[in-house]
């Protein structure tokens, strides 16, 4: 598959959005990498699906929104030679620990943490191993949408409650 346009398929009403008609394997044009930019920032998450890359595409995808960093804490996931930017995070079913099976933000822990993470599924198991992902800055934004509503309502409440009519602010053009 050649790079097309950038084509979105939302999965849900406030996060994660597919993306199709792009091949992670090609370089990325600077319109396409800002679509996909676009949707993140927007959705909080991407999804690429039945893609085939290897690691060094895939970092070279993550350079298009950022500085990728390498791993410096200890952890038990190994680094993939000649990509050490790429950890490989592998369990068997016999495993009882699972790694990152809690809610949590990678690397939240840096004064600097980077923008996310890019994830690659090569084999999944048929049920459960599932990734939930939640877009904090999208539920930021609900909430004080929310709140500024509320905020609103209740002045014109309390204003109403004074005046005989409503009114608007004579200096501001406003109502306040």
């Amino acid at each position: 598959m050649r790079n097309t346009a950038v084509k979105l398929k939302p999965l849900s009403a406030h996060a994660g959005v597919e993306i199709s008609g792009v091949d992670l394997r090609e370089p990325l044009s600077e319109a396409q990498a800002g679509e996909i930019r676009a949707a993140l920032n927007q959705w909080g998450v991407v999804f690429f699906r039945d893609q085939d890359i290897t690691p060094v595409q895939q970092v070279e995808f993550a350079r298009h929104f950022g500085t990728v960093q390498q791993r410096t804490h200890p952890t038990s996931m190994t680094p993939v030679e000649g990509a050490p930017e790429v950890a490989v995070i592998q369990r068997s079913p016999d495993d009882g620990r699972n790694t990152g099976g809690f809610w949590h933000t990678d690397q939240c822990f840096l004064s600097d943490p980077p923008l996310g993470s890019v994830l690659y599924a090569k084999e999944l198991p048929t049920h459960g191993g599932d990734t939930m992902f939640a877009h904090m800055g999208g539920s930021l934004r609900r909430t004080v949408r929310r709140f500024a509503r509320r905020a609103a309502s209740l002045a014109r409440r309390a204003c109403a409650a004074q005046l005989p009519s409503h009114q608007q602010h004579a200096a501001m053009g406003r109502d306040g």
